[in-house]
């Protein structure tokens, strides 16, 4: 199931709101100055439906220094936000009557997505004592010849659970620049780009530049009221 307010209770302080993953700052300065400076210039126009090679290049390269995992921009896809990425995945790979494993608490729509290409959501519980973390041997229970897809999030939407693996966290409060992307084989990233071409074309130029912005400050840690952005050695 999905957490709400009303069960947020015995897991969080009272008051909690799950609403919205909505960070509590503004699109640091030097971000939304790419912005504006990409209509001033004249970049307002459409881009390739994949997303511009400037972009892909930035992502490639900072799943590269960040994440330790190699890709080429022809194994990226960018679209108009996180949600798209997944939903044109699901499409992709998921036959009517697969199974598309989701581990609880989760991000509410993830199984409205799995039902669309009419694939069946199977929820994996997991607890607190635990952090909400997956157990694998409970995931290994689930398993059958229809199963399909892990929607695997980290950190985890609502929980904030990440899984224990070195990890740092950007964040650059652009949820309303609507962008996000995808990373995969060659083939199947094409797949999703066929799917994303029929449905909304690329994504925002004007977005695209402030991403290329954002991805090029590195690792950062936010400080007080972003007043200052400091990089990480």
């Amino acid at each position: 199931m999905s957490i709400r307010k009303e069960d947020a209770v015995g897991y969080l302080e009272p008051g909690a709101d799950l609403h919205f993953e909505e960070p509590d700052f503004n699109t640091p300065l030097v971000i939304a100055e790419a912005g504006i400076n990409a209509i001033r210039e004249g970049h307002t126009r459409y881009t390739p439906y994949a997303g511009t090679f400037e972009l892909r290049k930035a992502i490639c390269h900072k799943l590269e220094e960040e994440n330790g995992i190699s890709y080429t921009p022809d194994q990226i896809l960018v679209s108009n936000g996180a949600k798209q990425s997944v939903l044109q995945g699901l499409f992709d790979v998921c036959l009517s009557g697969d199974d598309v494993i989701i581990p609880s608490l989760f991000y509410v729509s993830y199984p409205e997505m799995a039902r669309m290409p009419y694939a069946n959501p199977v929820i994996v519980e997991t607890s607190l004592n635990n952090n909400f973390l997956l157990d694998p041997k409970v995931l290994e229970s689930k398993l059958n010849e229809k199963s399909r897809v892990l929607i695997l999030c980290s950190h985890s939407n609502p929980t904030g659970s990440v899984f224990p693996i070195k990890l740092m966290e950007e964040a650059f409060a652009m949820t309303g620049w609507r962008l996000g992307y995808l990373a995969g084989p060659a083939h199947f990233v094409q797949a999703c780009g066929k799917i994303q071409s029929q449905a909304t074309s690329g994504a925002s130029s004007i977005s695209q530049k402030a991403k290329v912005a954002a991805l090029g400050l590195g690792y950062v840690v936010l400080v007080g009221s972003l007043d200052a952005i400091v990089e990480l050695a």
